[in-house]
């Protein structure tokens, strides 16, 4: 019986919780308070997006608009490519994994072991990338992943002439 009395008495005090008086929210920061009480200012965020991705040019109007990307996480090479349909959205994934691992290429103070791998990653994200070309926009990036390659390669190769378990220095490859 007496624990009947206080979950009524639970019960009943959420209910008058909920009822509580909402936050006023003023029109205008300098509007004159007309009742003479004091209104407490509640500020509001301007916006709930956290992340709004850039604006695409190539992407027709019909379609829709894409997911914004979760931040990457920091790792030490960039992962070889899961399976996926392709299209704009594997295109951009490739090329922000082939961004990470051309960041860590040539960075090669970080070891040559770690500049090798990151090469072997972006050869793999380069190569996926060209195969999922299909329209000019897309072709025109393979191109561009072709050339950073290279670049990345020939920076490597000054520092560390060569990549034991990793891809061939050479820029024709």
């Amino acid at each position: 019986m007496k624990t009947l009395s206080i979950l009524r008495a639970g019960c009943i005090s959420l209910l008058l919780m909920g009822c509580a008086r909402a936050p006023v929210y003023p029109a205008s920061p300098s509007a004159p308070e007309s009742s003479g009480q004091a209104v407490q200012e509640v500020s509001r965020p301007e916006s709930t997006a956290e992340f709004e991705p850039p604006a695409e040019q190539s992407r027709a109007p019909s379609e829709p608009s894409s997911l914004p990307v979760a931040p990457s996480t920091k790792r030490n090479y960039a992962l070889p490519p899961d399976s996926y349909d392709g299209g704009h959205e594997g295109v951009r994934s490739l090329w922000e994994e082939l961004s990470a691992a051309e960041q860590v290429a040539l960075s090669v103070r970080s070891g040559c072991e770690r500049a090798c791998r990151a090469l072997l990653s972006m050869h793999r994200a380069t190569e996926r990338l060209c195969e999922l070309a299909s329209d000019e926009p897309e072709k025109k990036a393979c191109q561009q992943a072709r050339q950073r390659l290279r670049e990345a390669k020939e920076t490597v190769r000054r520092s560390c002439q060569r990549c034991e378990q990793g891809p061939s220095l050479t820029s024709d490859d």
